[in-house]
């Protein structure tokens, strides 16, 4: 196993890990001549490639890597896989009881035990092991001074749950390191329980409720931070990480202690799996490059462990209410131009796929796979209204015939594509499935803008087309297939300057605050035409509830829907408009058999992977 490194195509040197390639590269750039740039390929044989530590090229702090124009691939026909997985010695685990192995794994230099959140069983994910899901039916008065909801009840240092759920847990040898997931909306938040007490109950509505503890630090950010729209009362939550919610094929494991419980699939024991955990946050972070091409390389293994010894309050697109934005990431990038990714494969990945900051200037990512992701599959954009600092620009991005499966669901406000602030997109023929919250969602900010068009951006020349996107919004509310955001510009310009168009989105069934086309908080100036929608509560939905966010100049026709289209989307004094929409009640196959159109948009939607 190689990586052979060529210079305007004839070979300069061969190196055996990835961690060597910085001084490589580093070399090469020193060696060529200022004002001059060198193309340099890296060709990675087949085989297995393991970070202790990621590979970071910074051409802000090292000038001379802007000289290159650098192409990282697979050898053809091969698999380069890039992973920080560190494998857990079999020795270690002793059984428990049928099916149940503890390992208490070896500290570190730093004398602490492995930090980490994702747990592997060969190249898959093992799930957290988690109690049922129950809904907490009471509000409650915040103590800290945030917003309090109309009808509460007051909390001592916890939270109340169904008397069962509390029983449960109180059973466990020790509560820590359990945690409690909640989702609110479009929030979630994972909080530490430091204790159960039995004997605080209350009553409601002919059961009870036991009082479980909540650590202080995250207990304030619960009734604190949260967004004053939303309570929650009536939300689903459920306990995790503690031995006792052990089925085949989950783990816990608790930092303190090094402790690690494993239950394997049915009928295997230890010696038939191999068990390992990421080391690192980001595989590769490149940044202030221009000209760099990744193609038909696999990642995976790679982690975010800030929930592992925080709360983790998610805001809106996964952006985590006190660290902002969390930079871990298979693949982490900032201030890139003319970079490409081709053909890439990012599976099983405890965090981000891809995740791009700040500027980014003709960007493509293309024919590529993203399975099994944590949190978002591809990012791309800061969430900012701040055109005018140009840190916050995106110019000339292109997502085009990528597949992205099983996004969010361990951080259920990722969404599987952001596009933040951006002048002309590209965004089509992908096949979007399978995921906790949006499909994809472009733009940023919620309130009508005074500036002309090109003064500044929030999306202009956008074309979101051809996408297959299907059972989105499986855990939380108040999303889409696709949702798009934020005035375009003054309401006095009527142009339609962004299109979506020739899209397919279904759900397996409708329910409420799950849409298929969302236009929110004064979003404006798009022709939304030939879509195909299948059970979503509103096939179309451009903001009507809120008076401070209507939004303005969206002409939608040419819809085909098995659901009607609410006629509140239809205002002329906003040029809000209305026609041509095409309603079979009866499901998605009569909708085909009467309107052959739709079908041909089915057909012609998504990837071709």
């Amino acid at each position: 196993m190689a990586i052979r490194i060529m210079q305007n195509n004839s070979a300069v040197a061969e190196i055996v890990k990835l961690e060597a390639l910085k001084d490589e590269l580093l070399s090469i750039a020193e060696n060529t001549a200022d004002g001059t740039v060198t193309e340099v390929s890296v060709v990675l044989d087949g085989g297995l490639y393991s970070l202790s530590e990621p590979l970071i090229l910074d051409a802000e702090k090292e000038p001379a890597l802007k000289k290159l124009r650098l192409t990282v691939c697979a050898e053809e026909g091969k698999e380069a896989l890039i992973t920080s997985l560190s494998s857990v010695d079999k020795s270690l685990f002793e059984k428990v009881s049928d099916g149940i192995y503890k390992a208490v794994l070896s500290k570190g230099e730093d004398g602490r035990y492995p930090v980490f959140r994702t747990l592997y069983n060969g190249a898959s994910r093992v799930p957290l092991a988690k109690s049922r899901t129950s809904i907490h039916p009471f509000g409650a008065i915040n103590h800290y001074g945030g917003y309090k909801e109309n009808e509460h009840m007051e909390f001592n240092g916890g939270i109340y749950v169904e008397y069962d759920v509390a029983k449960e847990l109180a059973a466990a040898k020790k509560i820590e390191p359990t945690e409690m997931m909640m989702y609110v909306e479009w929030e979630f938040i994972i909080v530490h329980i430091t204790g159960v007490d039995l004997n605080d109950t209350v009553e409601h509505e002919g059961k009870t409720y036991a009082s479980v503890k909540i650590e202080e630090e995250h207990l304030r950010s619960m009734y604190y931070s949260s967004n004053p729209c939303i309570f929650i009362k009536n939300r689903p939550l459920y306990f995790a990480n503690n031995p006792i919610y052990l089925t085949e094929n989950t783990y816990t494991y608790d930092y303190r202690t090094g402790e690690l419980y494993y239950a394997t699939p049915e009928g295997k024991s230890i010696e038939d799996v191999e068990i390992s955990f990421p080391v690192l946050e980001n595989l590769i972070t490149l940044k202030h490059l221009r000209g760099v091409t990744f193609k038909n390389l696999t990642f995976t293994g790679v982690d975010s462990f800030y929930a592992v010894e925080n709360c983790y309050h998610s805001g809106q697109a996964n952006n985590e209410k006190r660290a902002g934005k969390l930079e871990h990431a298979a693949l982490y990038t900032a201030s890139m131009t003319d970079f490409l990714i081709d053909g890439c494969n990012f599976h099983d990945l405890g965090c981000n796929g891809v995740l791009m900051m700040d500027r980014n200037v003709r960007v493509s990512v293309i024919n590529s796979r993203f399975t099994e992701i944590a949190m978002t599959a591809l990012s791309i954009g800061n969430a900012s209204v701040e055109w005018e600092n140009p840190i916050n620009q995106n110019y000339e991005i292109t997502v085009e015939n990528n597949l992205i499966s099983h996004i969010g669901y361990e951080y259920p406000a990722a969404v599987a594509v952001y596009i933040g602030e951006v002048d002309t997109l590209s965004l089509s023929h992908n096949t979007i499935e399978y995921t906790a919250y949006s499909g994809i969602s472009c733009g940023w900010g919620w309130s009508l803008v005074d500036y002309s068009l090109g003064e500044k951006v929030n999306i202009r020349n956008a074309h979101i087309s051809y996408n297959r996107i299907e059972h989105t919004m499986d855990v939380l509310y108040d999303g889409a297939a696709i949702y798009v955001v934020g005035a375009n510009c003054h309401k006095g310009y009527s142009p339609q300057i962004n299109f979506m168009h020739h899209n397919f989105a279904m759900r397996a069934k409708e329910e409420y605050g799950r849409h298929a086309y969302y236009l929110d908080g004064s979003s404006s100036n798009w022709e939304v035409y030939e879509n195909v929608t299948h059970a979503a509560q509103h096939p179309v939905f451009s903001q009507f509830n809120v008076p401070s966010q209507y939004t303005w100049h969206n002409h939608i026709h040419d819809i085909y829907s098995t659901k009607e289209i609410p006629e509140k989307n239809i205002v002329p004094e906003r040029d809000m408009r209305v026609w041509d929409c095409y309603i079979v009640p009866e499901g998605l196959e009569a909708l085909f058999e009467k309107y052959p159109k739709a079908r041909e948009i089915y057909e012609n939607s998504g990837c071709k992977l």
